[in-house]
Order: structure tokens, then C-alpha cells, then sequence
């Protein structure tokens, strides 16, 4: 029984370090921990508490007060009269009184208690303003599409750039593969010429230019060794974690590059400065916000007062109510209603520099809206000539690739029928690599521009 655990534990262990992370996983890991996009999430978060306090500004503002004192010397304390006094008061009046032996005092209140409670419950509700509370809500209505729309186009900005760094890695260790078989061509051909120099069958020239193309293979060895592991460390920054890049199951999306290169420039350049891309309609939300913001300066220049309604209901007395007794004898309430205005008269001419910044702005968003259309238009037209480039140049490839196959060929028979030499077959064999990798990476070019296009048209395409 135990020996069965045993084997389930290290089965179960060698299929978690046999896991392969899928493109899925992969999203959903920048989706979750990339710093960028978890701010932008924060700042869509801020917009629409933003929102909600603008939309708060429309009702009333509540406001409680509760105070209660201790008062050691009350300001009111015992009032009191003698008799004599009060004997003499009817007296004045034609009554008649019986005098008394000894003089005393009447107690007439017996001042303050120590205590005093105050509460106080008033309104503030907002009448007229000119449209500066609506515009409000309708200014943080549009901050907060614009932040949304940019949460939405840097995940689409960060999800290219992740595919175009996954493809780079999928080429590039192609690429490595590669360098070691054509590594291993040139070493035999260095050892063919050592032995051909040492018979005096080649220029010890011959030996020193194989060399150095051994070499030229081991500098490009740790030239793509620096480039992936470049790659790698890009990649663990947009997930903000570190992985094992031998699990990827990732291989490039072939139907999206078919599909991109069956576009004309012209449906590139539409589709990249569509109203329906994320990038026109933030702008174009940064142009109403501005003519929104203008709206709310016109509202509040000179005698353009805002009107609000405030009423207040307060209790002071010297006892706690519903809890003491005869709390209601020993206070009062208070209702009252108020409408009040409130203006600038002059502020020093703030307020109409205000406006005139304003109108500034709306304006400058107005020649933006012109010029990034067209930079949109421009980045889509160069991503789309560097793929079809690419393009070109991969077709141009293979038929060098199907022409150094064909040279092989003919050495290798020349060799076999004892006319050609074993060198000459190896040259051809390291031309064919050498080929190979130019393709791809011309692959990982088009591949490039081609996520450069994808970002850029946006989810229309």
C-alpha cells in the first residue's frame, strides 16, 4: 500500500513538472499580474467612484450634529424673592396681606441643570446651477469610458506584444537547433582542411577562412542565446512572474497571418482609424470631455449665482430626549427653511481666463483628433508594407533553401561518384542553414508586423 503512494506521488509530481503552459494560461497570467494593466484597472475603478460622487452632487447633502456639555457653574442658577417683597408687590396692587414675623425667601426657578443637549439635522439640496452639476456627471460619464477604453486597448497593446515575444522564442529555438547542426558541419570541415593543408591539397588560407566560419557560428550561438534569454526576461515582466519557458505550448497563429495578408492597404488604413477602434474613440471622448469642461467654465463666470434649498430641524434642552424624563419641558425644537443664493462677482478676472484655457484645450483636442488619425492611418500602412516585405522576402527564401537542397543533391552524388570532395558537400549543407535561419527569422519579422496590424485595426478585423 505504501509503495503504491510512493508511485502516485512521484507520477503526480513528474505531470506537474511536465505541465505545458497553454496561450490561455498565458493570458490569463497577464490579464492577472501584468503592473500596467492592474493600474488601469485601479484608474477604471477611481472613474467610476468619480462618477458616483458627481452623481451624488445632484441630491441633497445631509448633515447631522450631536453635542452634549457638562456644565460645572450653569449660566442661569436659583432665582429666588422674599416674602417681604412679594408682601410689598400686592400691597401696590390694593391687596391686603398678613404680615410675616420673619423674612423669607422664595425659591421662583431653581436654575439650570448641568447638562445640555443640542442635535441638529439640516438639509442642503442644490436647485439651479447652471448645468454645472449635469455636465459634472456627464464629464465623469466620459472620463470613465475613456478609462475604460484604455484599460481595454493596453491589454490589446500588451497581448501583441506577448505574441510577438512567444513567436520570437518559438523561432529563435528553431534557430538554436539549427546553429548546432551547422556548428557541427563546421567543425568537420575545419578538421577536412587541417588534413588537406598538411598533404599540401589547400592554401592554409582555405583553413583559416573555415575557421573563422566556425566561429562566425559560435558568436551567432551566443548572439541568439542573449536574444532569447532577452526575450524571456521580457516575458516575465508582462506576467509579472517567472515560468519555465521549456513548458510552452505555443506555436504562432498561421490562420491570423493568411487572414492579415489577404487585407489591402486600404482596408488597413479604414480599419486602423475606424470610429469603431479603441484609439478614435478615446479621442473622441477626450473632445467632449473638453467641450464638457468648457461648459461647466461658461456656467461659472460673473452673476451667475447658484441657487439651493436648506432646511434644518435641531432640539436643545437640558435633558436627553425620549430617554429622561419631562425631556420636552426642559427644551425645544427648531424648524427652518432657507433659500439661498450664491455668486462670484469678481475674482480678478479668473473666471474668464478660465473659459479662454478652456476653449484652448477643446481646440487643441480638435487638432489632435486630425493629426492622430492620420499618425493611426500612417502605422497602419508601415506595419502593413513591412509584412507583405516580409512576405516577399520569406518567398524569395524558400526558393534559396529549394536551390541549396538541390546543390546538396548534386554534391553529394559528385562525392559518392568519387569526382567531388567531402568539403564541397559540407559548404552546401552550411549555406542551406544559413538560408534556413534567414528565413526564419524574416518569419519572426512578419510575424511581428503582422500583431503590429492586429493591434492596431483594432477587433474589427
Amino acid at each position: 500500500m505504501e509503495k503504491n503512494k510512493f508511485i502516485a506521488l512521484i507520477l503526480f509530481t513528474a505531470a506537474s513538472l511536465c505541465h505545458a503552459y497553454t496561450q490561455e494560461e498565458l493570458l490569463q497570467k497577464l490579464y492577472e499580474n501584468n503592473a500596467e494593466i492592474i493600474k488601469a484597472e485601479s484608474d477604471y475603478t477611481q472613474a467610476s467612484l468619480d462618477l458616483k460622487d458627481a452623481k451624488g452632487g445632484l441630491g441633497p447633502v445631509i448633515d447631522l450634529q450631536i453635542s452634549g456639555t457638562y456644565m460645572v457653574n450653569p449660566p442661569i442658577g436659583e432665582i429666588s424673592v422674599s416674602t417681604q417683597d412679594v408682601i410689598n408687590l400686592f400691597s401696590n396692587e390694593g391687596y391686603t396681606l398678613p404680615s410675616i414675623p420673619f423674612e423669607r425667601s422664595l425659591v421662583v426657578y431653581e436654575g439650570m441643570e448641568h447638562t445640555l443637549y443640542n442635535f441638529s439635522l439640516s438639509l442642503t439640496q442644490p436647485i439651479f446651477t447652471w448645468g454645472k452639476l449635469t455636465n459634472a456627471v456627464k464629464l465623469y460619464e466620459q472620463v470613465k469610458e475613456i478609462r475604460l477604453l484604455q484599460k481595454n486597448d493596453l491589454i490589446r497593446k500588451k497581448e501583441a506584444e506577448l505574441f510577438s515575444r512567444l513567436t520570437a522564442i518559438h523561432y529563435l529555438s528553431q534557430i538554436d537547433s539549427l546553429l548546432d547542426e551547422q556548428s557541427l558541419y563546421a567543425k568537420r570541415l575545419v578538421e577536412i582542411s587541417d588534413a588537406y593543408a598538411k598533404n599540401g591539397l589547400l592554401l592554409n588560407q582555405d583553413v583559416l577562412n573555415a575557421k573563422m566560419q566556425a566561429q562566425e557560428i559560435d558568436i551567432a550561438k551566443k548572439n541568439l542565446e542573449r536574444e532569447k534569454e532577452i526575450q524571456k526576461i521580457e516575458i516575465q515582466k508582462l506576467l509579472s512572474d517567472e515560468i519555465d519557458f521549456s513548458d510552452l505550448d505555443f506555436a504562432p497563429d498561421e490562420k491570423k497571418l493568411r487572414r492579415f495578408l489577404s487585407y489591402s492597404l486600404s482596408e488597413i488604413e479604414e480599419s486602423s482609424s475606424a470610429a469603431e477602434n479603441n484609439q478614435i474613440k478615446i479621442l473622441n471622448s477626450l473632445i467632449e470631455t473638453s467641450r464638457l469642461a468648457k461648459n461647466i467654465a461658461d456656467a461659472s463666470v460673473y452673476w451667475k449665482p447658484d441657487v439651493a434649498l436648506q432646511s434644518s430641524v435641531g432640539y436643545a434642552g437640558q435633558r436627553f430626549p425620549f430617554i429622561q424624563d419631562e425631556w420636552d419641558d426642559y427644551g425645544k425644537y427648531s424648524l427652518n427653511f432657507s433659500l439661498g443664493l450664491r455668486t462670484t462677482v469678481w475674482d480678478g478676472g479668473k473666471a474668464l481666463r478660465n473659459v479662454q484655457r478652456k476653449e484652448d484645450e477643446l481646440n487643441l483636442a480638435l487638432s489632435r483628433y486630425s493629426d492622430s488619425v492620420l499618425q493611426l492611418k500612417m502605422a497602419g500602412a508601415t506595419s502593413y508594407s513591412d509584412l507583405h516585405l516580409a512576405e516577399s522576402r520569406c518567398q524569395y527564401q524558400k526558393l534559396l533553401i529549394e536551390n541549396d537542397g538541390l546543390s546538396i543533391n548534386r554534391y553529394e552524388s559528385e562525392y559518392r561518384a568519387g569526382f567531388g570532395t567531402e568539403m564541397d558537400v559540407l559548404k552546401a549543407k552550411i549555406k542551406k542553414i544559413t538560408d534556413t535561419i534567414s528565413l526564419l527569422q524574416m518569419q519572426i519579422e512578419m510575424y511581428s508586423a503582422c500583431f503590429t496590424l492586429d493591434y492596431l485595426c483594432g477587433e474589427g478585423m
